[in-house]
């Protein structure tokens, strides 16, 4: 795989939004953390679609109310970014995953999502958060707060190493940490044919975007 520029680490702040606790930045330090943060968007667990205002208000009152210290997101869409159309958002915990279907619910879902993305009690754990978050900001006025970006984490552990540094896919990251995973679930599939952004946009949604 190419590597890209090396980051000045400067930059890294940045990146999460400058809104993570001490605490949170501190752990991404940590391989165990790392660890532990990518883990938490994987095994196999229930899939529950959520399709209206009201489904997401119970997801968002159970995960708020859970005393759950951390939730995995990620967002899709098209062309992510200030100008981006988000059709879905992923939000998964140890137990079950939910896709909150923004193109079926329509954009008002999103001020549903808003006071667990900008908690700053829960962890949002993402990788490579920036496209994601511009659109949140940009387009629906939600600004994330306490994110650990497994990204950003791979970077720091590259820097602690004394390695160059360089951007690593979600993919990549997981052959470093969790080889068993990425090979349980197929990843290296994935990889070599990765879902079209324009896919996400279609409904009902495709088979390999809720596998």
């Amino acid at each position: 795989q190419a590597r890209r520029a090396p980051l000045a680490p400067e930059r890294l702040w940045r990146w999460s939004r400058g809104r993570a606790p001490a605490p949170c930045l501190a752990q991404m330090l940590a391989t165990s953390a790392l660890r532990r943060a990518a883990a938490a968007a994987l095994g196999r667990r229930p899939i529950r679609l959520v399709t209206s205002s009201d489904q997401c208000h119970g997801v968002v009152e159970k995960l708020l109310s859970s005393g759950r210290p951390s939730v995995a997101v990620d967002c899709e869409g098209t062309q992510l970014g200030r100008f981006g159309q988000l059709s879905l958002v992923q939000v998964a915990t140890e137990d079950e995953v939910f896709l909150v279907d923004v193109k079926a619910s329509g954009s008002k879902v999103v001020d549903v999502l808003a006071p667990m993305l900008e908690s700053r009690e829960v962890v949002k754990v993402f990788h490579d958060c920036r496209e994601d978050a511009s659109t949140l900001l940009h387009r629906h006025g939600v600004g994330l707060a306490a994110v650990f970006d497994t990204q950003v984490a791979h970077v720091l552990w590259l820097e602690r190493k004394g390695l160059e540094l360089y951007q690593a896919s979600l993919p990549e990251v997981m052959r470093t940490f969790l080889l068993g995973t990425y090979r349980a679930h197929g990843w290296a599939s994935l990889e070599r044919k990765p879902a079209a952004p324009a896919r996400w946009a279609e409904r009902p949604l495709p088979p390999e975007a809720v596998r």
